[in-house]
């Protein structure tokens, strides 16, 4: 059967809850696979019902997408782990700018790099010098970007710490580009790639579910039936 709508290899974090439940629904966090103007894949731990409806926040960029959905089709994929095909019922005529604005333009795929919102306190230590205590600004599997007093010279190696509600997790970087304001005031935006790697994808998904407080993740998943 052909697709009415081109697929996309976007991989963005995403929130979810039943909205054919009575409360407390079903919810949980995942990752897309693809995205289309009518529908997902989505990658998730969790083993839902064909059929199902499924309120949606896509942390998309540049806009996050809310959406209502159903689900089409399921395919076990590992123990633990499902693929998910869901249709768009319901989308805001904002939200379905902001899906226009998250899918290339061009025919070709291409896969959007996974920056997630994620505000944690921060130390950062080059060799020999005390650490500057600062905050993050977004992080990737690749890097993190760190807000700091101080502007740290292009290549430096760096041992970060963030500060994270699960605990410390230690980190080696290098930077790789320092954006300081034009007067050389205020803090100075820096981005640091790993050393050690790209960090697992649960990993990052569990530091970004702990900035969300329960208040928030209500506010998040507010998505009508």
């Amino acid at each position: 059967m052909r697709r009415r709508f081109p697929r996309y290899a976007i991989q963005v974090p995403f929130l979810y809850r039943r909205v054919d439940q009575e409360k407390p629904a079903q919810a949980g966090i995942g990752w897309t696979r693809d995205l289309s103007e009518g529908g997902a894949c989505l990658e998730l731990q969790a083993e839902l019902p064909v059929g199902c409806r499924l309120g949606l926040v896509i942390f998309a960029t540049p806009e996050t997408i809310e959406a209502e959905t159903q689900v089409v089709w399921i395919r076990g994929v590992g123990q633990e782990t499902f693929h998910l095909g869901v249709e768009f019922l319901h989308l805001t005529p904002t939200h379905f700018e902001s899906l226009l604005k998250a899918l290339p333009q061009e025919k070709s795929l291409r896969k959007q790099a996974i920056r997630l919102p994620i505000t944690l306190p921060v130390y950062c230590q080059a060799a020999d010098t005390p650490p500057l205590e600062g905050w993050t600004g977004d992080i990737s599997r690749t890097g993190v970007m760190v807000i700091l007093p101080q502007e740290l010279p292009y290549n430096t190696q760096v041992e970060i710490t963030l500060q994270a509600a699960q605990g410390q997790l230690r980190l080696s970087g290098q930077v790789r580009w320092v954006n300081a304001s034009r007067d050389g005031s205020g803090p100075i935006r820096h981005g640091i790639e790993f050393l050690q790697g790209p960090i697992e994808p649960h990993r990052l998904l569990s530091l970004f579910l702990g900035t969300l407080t329960e208040e928030s993740w209500e506010r998040q998943l507010s998505v009508e039936s």
